[in-house]
């Protein structure tokens, strides 16, 4: 009996222990980093991350299919557009970027209020200071209302200069005149006063000489219809996307880069053939813009985007260009003004700007001028051929997509 006992005790004893073995087996698998509750907890933030992915991705899908709905896609700084144009927003503004460009990425050179620039074909990743001397930069200007740029013929106006060809309904640039040294030069847009022909009895004309003006053939071999065409479809792309780009530099034989002599000592029919081939061989780009010299109600848009940026950049034109040199300095070497470099001295800029009745309008003054007199804000007469001190400001403009 107490054998009996004693068997049983034992073989109670031993269930306990085993018990105590299985038992603490079991809760090691549970609580090891690779056990049944790190499993569960595991599929468990898992399955959350998934639904956030998802989440995130619908949202985004979502998103997209609301910007492409309304034909806006954004972009980021260094990032490239490709064959598709991107809107590109900033400080509450907005910028259309081209397709074949990339928006830069660099201090001082991403913002809509003081300069936007953008860089020719895909250099998206790419360190872009080292590549200012070899790629065509362009700078935004916006125009938030294209009808300070641009005027429509009346029969006012008809009346007002009999004789000259003016069509009621037409278009026509606004040029501004931004004062003088002796009468003080404007330190702000709103110091540019509206003073051109047709709507005014011309802007220093003499007698029935027609002076500043613009869309004008001035040469037989010049086609009204072909020049008034452009000037209206730069004024339609204006109007669509609120802005254009002007060149960041004179032009080179090297393009729009830095660090280059300006291309010089040609003729204007030369400068716009050049002008016209900067993005040629930009194959995403193409049929997407329109490269060609700048018109004059550009470059005073140009001006009055510099004055914003510096208020003294007629005052002081000495500290923004190249004056009274024995040579014309290579392009970007003195103090930019809304990422622009050399609108002030170094060489007049030809533009498509006509000028009385056999001369179109150069701006910028040259190497050899006078600060103090000739800063960007300038008019001079320029004739068709070349001169050693005449050089060249593109300007780009978005084609208006269908």
């Amino acid at each position: 009996m107490k054998n009996q006992k004693g068997i049983t005790l034992i073989a109670l004893v031993v269930t306990i222990i085993v018990l105590l073995i299985l038992a603490s087996v079991s809760i090691t698998s549970i609580t090891r980093d690779d056990g049944i509750i790190s499993k569960s907890i595991d599929a468990a933030e898992k399955s959350e991350t998934a639904k956030k992915d998802e989440d995130a991705s619908l949202g985004g899908a979502e998103s997209q299919i609301d910007e492409q709905s309304s034909g806006i896609i954004s972009i980021k700084p260094g990032k490239y557009t490709k064959s598709t144009n991107r809107i590109y927003v900033e400080g509450g503004k907005t910028a259309t970027i081209p397709a074949g460009f990339t928006v830069s990425n660099l201090e001082g050179e991403m913002s809509i209020s003081t300069g936007l620039v953008i860089y020719s074909g895909n250099q998206q990743g790419k360190d872009l200071t080292t590549l200012q001397n070899s790629v065509n930069q362009y700078v935004w200007i916006p125009v938030d209302n294209p009808s300070d740029l641009y005027g429509i013929i009346t029969q006012a106006d008809v009346d007002l200069n009999p004789g000259q060809g003016l069509v009621v309904g037409e278009k026509f640039g606004k040029l501004y005149d931004f004062g003088s040294s002796s009468e003080g030069f404007a330190t702000s847009a709103s110091d540019a006063t509206h003073r051109n022909w047709p709507t005014e009895e011309g802007y220093l004309a003499k007698g029935t000489d027609v002076s500043h003006r613009e869309p004008a053939v001035l040469k037989s071999t010049e086609t009204e219809a072909e020049l008034k065409a452009e000037f209206d479809k730069m004024i339609e792309s204006i109007e669509k996307y609120k802005g254009f780009y002007i060149a960041r530099y004179e032009l080179t034989t090297s393009g729009i880069v830095k660090g280059s002599k300006p291309l010089n000592s040609t003729s204007w029919e030369d400068y716009i053939a050049k002008c016209k081939e900067l993005e040629s061989s930009n194959t995403d780009a193409a049929g997407k813009i329109t490269t060609t010299m700048i018109w004059g109600c550009q470059y005073d848009q140009a001006i009055k985007m510099s004055l914003s940026d510096k208020s003294d950049f007629l005052t002081n034109a000495g500290n923004y260009g190249v004056y009274k040199a024995d040579a014309i300095a290579n392009t970007g070497t003195t103090t930019s003004v809304f990422n622009i470099f050399d609108m002030s001295g170094n060489v007049w800029e030809c533009t498509l700007e006509a000028c009385n009745t056999g001369y179109r309008t150069r701006r910028g003054s040259r190497y050899y001028g006078t600060a103090a007199n000739e800063p960007a804000s300038i008019r001079n007469q320029g004739s068709y051929g070349g001169s050693s001190s005449n050089g060249c400001r593109a300007q780009l403009y978005l084609e208006v997509e269908e």
